[in-house]
């Protein structure tokens, strides 16, 4: 078979355990073989120009078990519906979940000592070199299994509501500031304070509370300024964040969802409609 002297890439399926899995097998200018699991679009292989198409094949069937063991992985994490609430999800040894689109693998260890203000666990985290994150929660030897797995899940929630404060500390001004400068582009502005007398905590919230919420993703309080989000939301995507945020401060001008209400979250943000559909859809 002739070398390749340039980069190509084709798409295929691979048959595993019945199925057939999309994958891409590209010939580029690297050294070495790589095989990346993309969740439901299957999986990309790339491999040095000059390889052939059997040297490729060879490689993924001698990685058939990685395979299997990340595919199983990514439909996991997939499975998670964001409806639930955060205290139902898997606490096992090895259990993956997703937190604000960020891949989490849970790892459990158990020791003789713990200091006492962890009470009963302490949970650290790091960055693999593929990107995905590994908590490490630590937990008493001497505790039944119960208060462990107790323990091991109030330090997992702790985490991911600290998480998602952070994401909103950074998202909500942005977001105001949005509304702001699409509201003055509507021509709302003119006497703005005077007639929108809270538009003012949409640039700043007076409080930012997170609860679990059954029947709704957020809540603003108008004349508080006290803005409510659904703690469910650590499992949601940016974008659908982004949108409780932006529905929420735009409240700020119009305590309702009527028409002129609608016209400025869609100019804020034009996908507004379709992210809602989504939400909906996982709520049902």
């Amino acid at each position: 078979m002739p070398k390749r002297n340039k980069s190509t890439t084709e798409n295929a399926v691979y048959p595993l355990d019945g199925m057939l899995i999309p994958f891409t097998l590209s010939h580029k200018c690297v050294k070495n073989f790589n095989l990346r699991v993309q969740g439901e679009a299957g999986f990309s292989v790339s491999v040095p120009l000059g390889v052939s198409r059997e040297r490729a094949m060879r490689f993924i069937r001698e990685h058939e078990d990685f395979l299997r063991r990340a595919l199983a992985r990514c439909a996991k994490t997939a499975q998670r519906p964001i409806n639930r609430p955060l205290g139902e999800q898997d606490v096992q040894d090895g259990a993956v979940f997703s937190v604000l689109e960020r891949e989490i693998v849970l790892r459990i260890l158990v020791c003789q000592d713990i200091p006492d203000k962890h009470a009963g666990a302490s949970l650290q985290a790091a960055v693999q070199a593929d990107g995905r994150e590994i908590w490490q929660v630590s937990v008493r030897e001497q505790m039944e299994p119960m208060a462990q797995e107790r323990v091991v899940r109030e330090a997992i929630i702790s985490e991911e509501i600290h998480r998602l404060r952070q994401a909103l500390t950074e998202i909500i001004p942005l977001a105001g500031e949005r509304i702001w400068q699409t509201a003055s582009r509507l021509m709302i502005s003119g006497e703005m304070i005077l007639r929108f007398p809270y538009a003012k905590y949409a640039l700043s919230p007076e409080q930012l509370r997170l609860r679990d919420m059954k029947s709704r993703w957020g809540s603003c309080a108008v004349q508080t300024g006290v803005v409510t989000i659904n703690s469910r939301l650590c499992f949601a995507t940016k974008e659908q964040l982004w949108y409780v945020v932006c529905h929420e401060l735009c409240h700020f001008f119009y305590p309702h969802h009527g028409r002129e209400f609608h016209q400025l979250l869609d100019a804020v943000m034009p996908t507004a409609r379709q992210v809602r559909k989504q939400l909906n859809a996982k709520d049902s």
